[in-house]
């Protein structure tokens, strides 16, 4: 493990993505509209997992001498981009829905819990069996799928 121990792993990983995923949902409309859309936000956050995956990770072994405080800080610096696109998604999604649909906001709301539940169990699943890359890459493939069950064209989205 790149950070010695699964906890600190946890809590550093855990730590960058609330609070990254915090500063995406609180910037959301401008972030939207900087990157041209949400699908444009879940390409950017799907190249950037996708390069992580093949170009940084198989990198981590190499720097397993640096000192801890460094370890955690390059983790950071690796999660936190992610998780600011990956915080766009609800408030814009909740938006969306807020206007088309009203009546739905409960159930999204509830199936956001449902997977916020489900997703680290079967991805730390996921990665035990078949390792972190993989992961990532699959990963990006949700992602990507989701995307396509957006609509097509972007909605304005106005700052809150």
């Amino acid at each position: 493990l790149f950070l010695g121990h699964p906890n600190y792993a946890l809590s550093v990983v855990l730590a960058a993505l609330l609070l990254a995923s915090g500063v995406g949902a609180l910037n959301a409309p401008r972030i939207v509209r900087a990157l041209g859309g949400v699908r444009f936000v879940a390409y950017a956050v799907s190249g950037l997992m996708l390069a992580e995956a093949l170009l940084a990770l198989p990198q981590l072994s190499r720097l397993l001498a640096l000192p801890f405080t460094a370890r955690v800080a390059l983790t950071f610096l690796l999660v936190f981009p992610v998780g600011v696109g990956l915080g766009t998604f609800l408030p814009t999604g909740l938006e969306d829905l807020k206007r088309e649909a009203p009546d739905a906001v409960p159930w999204a709301w509830g199936v956001n819990g449902v997977f916020s539940v489900l997703g680290p169990v079967l991805a730390v699943a996921f990665s035990i069996t078949w390792g972190m890359q993989a992961l990532l890459l699959a990963a990006v493939v949700v992602y990507l799928a989701a995307t396509l069950a957006y609509p097509e064209a972007p909605r304005p989205i106005v700052d809150s």
